[in-house]
């Protein structure tokens, strides 16, 4: 009934924090799963923006000179193009942060991916 609940063992003076296996997620310690999910989480964002831009493109094909959708495909394009650079410069960002702190391989989509096949 309560899978999805957090468990916490305190054993001689540790505590210990494990979640719950959920199947396709990675689960152990809470670190990994947010790690898990902030990168599975930044690939949806990136793939939502890529079909903004591509939906755009096609706004701009089937516009045939109308304004409204010119407009309108436009600013559905400068905002996908805006969303993937931020997302781009986050993972720049946040991987140059890890490097120099000497955290390794913070974003991996292997691990993502392996994690949905383990």
């Amino acid at each position: 009934m309560f899978h999805f609940i957090p468990k916490i063992i305190q054993a001689a003076g540790e505590v210990e924090i494990s979640l719950p296996t959920v199947p396709g997620i990675a689960s152990g310690t809470p670190d990994k799963f947010i790690s898990t999910m902030i990168g599975v989480l930044t690939l949806v964002a990136f793939i939502y923006f890529m079909f903004q831009v591509i939906f755009a493109g096609f706004g701009f094909l089937t516009s045939e000179g109308d304004k409204g959708k010119i407009e309108s495909s436009r600013n559905r394009l400068s905002q996908g193009v805006i969303g993937i650079i931020i997302i781009v410069g986050a993972l720049v960002f946040v991987n140059l942060v890890g490097y120099i702190l000497g955290i390794r391989d913070l974003f991996s989509v292997e691990t993502i991916l392996n994690s949905f096949t383990n």
